[in-house]
């Protein structure tokens, strides 16, 4: 009886959830990646840029963006899973210049390593490797 209840139940239940990584697979990503997001956004803004004085190259320059845009997404779960507050300049505090700090609860930073491991994969999460924070294929070398 109970095999077929749980034949049953796993036929019609789906898959079960997968937890939450623990915050000590952190270990595994050594690197801050808060300074390479803001890199990779000052990139987006200059290829931005350069689509509008290059027009000729904007199919190109979309398809730079387009890499650079899903390779940020990743080094953005990893910044958020690194975050242990959250800094606001904008506060109600009345002070001008005096911004309000939230810590980021343990919930909030596992679910970004769960995003982070379906964004790299299982294999390449359980090594620690990332992608490059930015296309360098696309860059040209400066003599």
């Amino acid at each position: 009886m109970w095999p077929s209840a749980l034949a049953l139940c796993l036929t019609f239940c789906g898959p079960w959830p997968v937890p939450d990584p623990p915050l000590t697979d952190l270990d595994r990503f050594p690197v801050p990646a808060q300074p390479w997001v803001v890199f990779s956004r000052e990139i987006e803004q200059h290829i931005d840029t350069q689509k509008v004085i290059y027009p000729w190259r904007r199919d190109f320059l979309e398809v730079i963006r387009s890499e650079l845009v899903a390779e940020r997404k990743v080094w953005d779960a990893l910044a958020d899973a690194q975050r242990t507050y959250w800094q606001d300049d904008c506060c109600f505090s009345g002070w001008p210049g005096v911004g309000c700090v939230w810590a980021v609860s343990d919930e909030v930073r596992r679910a970004a390593l769960r995003r982070l491991r379906e964004l790299l994969g299982e294999a390449d999460y359980a090594a620690g490797r990332m992608p490059p924070p930015v296309p360098w294929w696309t860059f040209r070398p400066i003599d």
